[in-house]
C-alpha cells in the first residue's frame, strides 16, 4: 500500500525502531526511511531535537504530524490506517486483553540494562557469544559516549540554541546517569526478573499449543499477529543478539519459547524489519573515513617503498632470500589492523531507545 507521505526517522539496531518497522511491514505500508547517524551524534542535533526533545528514535512523520515513541506510533498507525490489519485489538475482547497482558509482561524486561551490561560481564550473566554489533568494545564506547561525550555536546548546543536549553539539559542528565563501568547488581536483578518473565511466557505458549491444531499458525493472542507479537519479536531478538538465548530458551530450556522464536524468525514481517549491518557499518565508517583512507594509503606507501628498497638490495646481492615473499602481505595486514582499530572505536549506535 503506497503511503509515501510516511517518513520514519530510525536507527537500524535500535530496539524500538525495529518495533515500528515490523508494524509498518505487517500493515503493508510503504514509507521512506531516514537513518539517524549515532556515529555523528545526529540524534542530538538541533533539527532532530525539535522533532523529539528527548533525542530518541523512532520518530514517525505523517504529513505534518510528528509522532515519537514506538508505542504511540503503533497506536497511531492503527487509528490513521483503519483499512489495514489492526495490531492492537480492542481491550473489551479476549484478544485485546491477552494482547495487553503480553505487552505488559514483555515491558518488565529492560533491554537497556541488559544490553549495556551483559556483553561486558559474560561470566556473571551466563551469556554466550554476542553479535559483533554488541561486542564488549562497542558497549564500552557506548557507555563513554553517553556519560562523557553527549553531555558535553548538549551543553554546547544549549548555548547556541537557548530555546532548546531545557531539552538539552534533560538529555545531558540522562546520559550522565549511565556510568562508565557496568552495574553487576542491576544486571543480576534484571536477569532474574527476565527468568521469571520467560517462565510465564513458556507457560502461556504451552497453553496455546494445547489448543492449536497441528499445522495451524498460532500467535500469542490467537490466529492474528498483534502488537504483542511485535513486542516479543524484538525482545527475543535482542536477547539472542547479546548471547542470552541459551540461558532463556535454547537447547530445550524452554521448548515452547524456542518454537515461537523460530516461527518469528521465519515471519515475513520480521525478516523485512531485521537491522541492516551494511547501513550500520556505513554509520561507523562515514565519520572516520578520511582518517581511515589517509592512514591506509600512507601505510601502504611506506610498505611499498620499503619493499622496493629491499628488492633493489636483493638484486644487488645483499640478501640471500627475496624479501618480496615476506613483505607482500603487509599492506593487507595493515588494512586489517586499521579496520579493527576503527571498528573498536565505534561509538554508540545501538543503545539509544
Amino acid at each position: 500500500m503506497a503511503h509515501s507521505d510516511l517518513l520514519l526517522y530510525h536507527v537500524e539496531y535500535s530496539f524500538y525502531s525495529q518495533r515500528v518497522r515490523i508494524a509498518l511491514a505487517a500493515k503493508g505500508l510503504s514509507y521512506r526511511k531516514y537513518h539517524i547517524s549515532f556515529g555523528e551524534y545526529e540524534n542530538i542535533t538541533p533539527w532532530f531535537m525539535r522533532l523529539n526533545p528527548l533525542g530518541k528514535v523512532p520518530v514517525l512523520v505523517h504529513n505534518n504530524t510528528v509522532i515519537p515513541d514506538s508505542e504511540r506510533i503503533l497506536q497511531y498507525l492503527d487509528d490513521a490506517f483503519p483499512e489495514t490489519p489492526r495490531l492492537t485489538p480492542d481491550e473489551s475482547t479476549q484478544e485485546g486483553r491477552r494482547c495487553k497482558y503480553f505487552k505488559k509482561l514483555c515491558s518488565k524486561i529492560s533491554p537497556e540494562v541488559l544490553t549495556l551490561n551483559v556483553p561486558l560481564l559474560p561470566e556473571q550473566s551466563g551469556a554466550g557469544h554476542a553479535s559483533t554489533i554488541f561486542g564488549p568494545s562497542i558497549i564500552k564506547m557506548g557507555r563513554k559516549a553517553f556519560h562523557e561525550i553527549i553531555p558535553v555536546k548538549c551543553e554546547e548546543y544549549a548555548k547556541l540554541h537557548p530555546e532548546l536549553k531545557e531539552a538539552y539539559e534533560k538529555k545531558s542528565e540522562a546520559g550522565r546517569k549511565i556510568t562508565l563501568d557496568p552495574d553487576v547488581d542491576e544486571m543480576q536483578m534484571m536477569l532474574h526478573l527476565t527468568d521469571d518473565v520467560m517462565t510465564k511466557l513458556e507457560i502461556e505458549l504451552e497453553r496455546n499449543a494445547e489448543n492449536t491444531t497441528e499445522g495451524e499458525t498460532q500467535w500469542l493472542c490467537g490466529e492474528n499477529f498483534t502488537s504483542a507479537d511485535i513486542y516479543w519479536s524484538v525482545m527475543l531478538y535482542r536477547l539472542e543478539q547479546i548471547g542470552l538465548q541459551k540461558r532463556y530458551w535454547a537447547d530445550g530450556k524452554r521448548p515452547h519459547v524456542d518454537e515461537y522464536y523460530k516461527q518469528i524468525r521465519k515471519d515475513e514481517n520480521f525478516i523485512k524489519s531485521e537491522p541492516s549491518f551494511c547501513v550500520t557499518l556505513w554509520d561507523v565508517v562515514r565519520p572516520k573515513l578520511p582518517w581511515i583512507l589517509a592512514f591506509g594509503f600512507a601505510a601502504s606507501a611506506v610498505v611499498y617503498c620499503g619493499r622496493y628498497a629491499l628488492m633493489k638490495g636483493w638484486k644487488a646481492g645483499n640478501f640471500s632470500v627475496a624479501p618480496l615473499q615476506f613483505l607482500s602481505p603487509l599492506p593487507s595486514v595493515i588494512w586489517v589492523w586499521n579496520w579493527k582499530s576503527w571498528k573498536d572505536g565505534y561509538t554508540y549506535a545501538s543503545y539509544t531507545v
